[in-house]
């Protein structure tokens, strides 16, 4: 389910048995399964229509070019389509990242709820490893539900190229009952996985794609999450919605695109956010290119350091972050064209508002002071932003 709060907001915490289904048998009314789960009930609103290829975020050029802010508890942005009310089923594909990440952040990519007053909301939870869940709204208890982990079992049982066809039905309009399928390859069937009824929750409006909830890492200056999908592709396709019985094309007679959020709420600056036709969405994080050069100048017990990035790449870089670790026991000062987060011997420095955007082929530069004992070893190893390698 699809909410907003501030950066700032609590953490509402189901917590219950996990009901983990080996061979995807179906629960009726499970109970709700564990796990802590940032979200509360949800309230999906409407959006104005827009033209196709017209929600487009990338690397934060909608923001002013300042550094990428820091914040306390989650930030919830989210990314995708709106379904009108008066659909009785949605189906597509979704795009897998095996084998997933460990993180405090939880990432629901891809996702959908198909509104009409659904029970389900089905999604690929990436949080502790990869799992699919759904979110129950009719059950006594609403709550998570987990369905499978997956792994190599369920990929050679319901993928191919790393995607797998899911199906989310109204099979009772008297009991508002509704099912979630998934397309087994092998027998070329639809398997059930979920079933649930009732009337207790369920919102009119539904909507799908990208859901984050992510803590801000102070090591890396960025969400936890971001460093660890680096390459990742989050992608939603061949999206249906079936409505008076038919299956059609998700559209603007069904549904409505959803604004991205703005890249300061994603929390990691080279994530792009795509509707690439009107039934395909898709968000990137990217492998950033890029180059290195540091130079210092140093005295006893103290130096200065010069430091280069240049954009290797075919597209901007924006709001950067460059980490590196020092050898020895070196602090850092004073940093000009640059903002510095140092942890022991860990180094982060974004950029400043002269310095946020790296155009392909340019570079900017920064500089500091520090103090040391011993020896002054220059660092060699650089990732910039969401953990891409800078080569010196």
């Amino acid at each position: 389910m699809r909410f907003h709060f501030g950066a700032t907001a609590g953490l509402a915490v189901l917590c219950g048995a996990v009901t983990a289904l080996a061979a995807l048998t179906v629960p009726a009314q499970a109970a709700p399964g564990a796990g802590v789960d940032p979200r509360p009930a949800a309230v999906a609103a409407p959006y104005p229509q827009a033209p196709d290829r017209a929600h487009r975020t990338s690397g934060g050029t909608d923001q002013t070019p300042q550094p990428m802010p820091g914040w306390d508890g989650w930030s919830h942005p989210s990314f995708g389509f709106s379904i009108k009310p008066g659909v009785t089923g949605a189906m597509g594909k979704y795009y897998v990242n095996p084998p997933g990440i460990v993180t405090p952040d939880f990432v629901y990519a891809p996702t959908l709820y198909p509104g009409s007053h659904s029970c389900i909301e089905l999604y690929n939870n990436y949080h502790d490893g990869l799992e699919l869940w759904v979110w129950d709204s009719c059950d006594v208890n609403p709550g998570l539900h987990k369905l499978a982990t997956i792994d190599s079992t369920f990929q050679s049982k319901y993928m191919t190229n790393s995607e797998y066809r899911f199906r989310l039905v109204k099979t009772n309009a008297a009991t508002n009952e509704w099912a979630a399928s998934l397309y087994n390859v092998g027998t070329s069937a639809w398997d059930t996985v979920y079933t649930t009824h009732g009337l207790r929750e369920g919102d009119q409006d539904g909507w799908a794609i990208f859901e984050l909830y992510t803590n801000y890492n102070p090591t890396t200056t960025v969400g936890d999450y971001c460093t660890k999908t680096r390459g990742y592709v989050w992608r939603t396709s061949e999206i249906q919605v079936q409505i008076n019985g038919s299956w059609v094309n998700l559209g603007s007679s069904n549904s409505n695109p959803m604004d991205p959020a703005s890249i300061d709420e994603y929390g990691c600056p080279p994530l792009t956010t795509v509707r690439d036709s009107a039934n395909q969405y898709t968000v990137t994080n990217p492998t950033l290119s890029c180059q290195v050069t540091y130079s210092a100048s140093s005295w006893p017990n103290g130096f200065t350091a010069n430091v280069t990035i240049k954009n290797t790449g075919t597209t901007p870089i924006n709001k950067w972050a460059l980490n590196w670790d020092f050898a020895g026991d070196q602090t850092i000062t004073n940093t000009w064209n640059g903002v510095t987060t140092q942890t022991g011997q860990h180094v982060a420095v974004n950029n400043d508002a002269s310095t946020a955007t790296i155009s392909p082929g340019s570079t900017v530069n920064f500089g500091f002071q520090a103090s040391y004992t011993g020896t002054n070893t220059d660092p060699t190893a650089f990732t910039l932003t969401n953990g891409s390698p800078c080569n010196g």
